[in-house]
């Protein structure tokens, strides 16, 4: 019964590990977007800019 719960236990370890890593994933994406339209925003000053890539 020991074996088990043990690999049971790290099989649940292993599903909360990836879904963390696919959540980090996905803010990383959105940083890079959020950059590549600040750096080519037409609209925004280069105080703007650097206000925005500070942050």
């Amino acid at each position: 019964m020991g074996w088990v719960g043990a690999g049971i236990g790290i099989a649940a370890g292993m599903i909360v590990y990836v879904q963390g890593f696919l959540v980090s994933v996905a803010g990383h994406i959105l940083l890079s977007t959020l950059d590549t339209a600040v750096n080519t925003s037409e609209y925004l000053t280069p105080d703007e800019r650097a206000a925005f890539i500070s942050r």
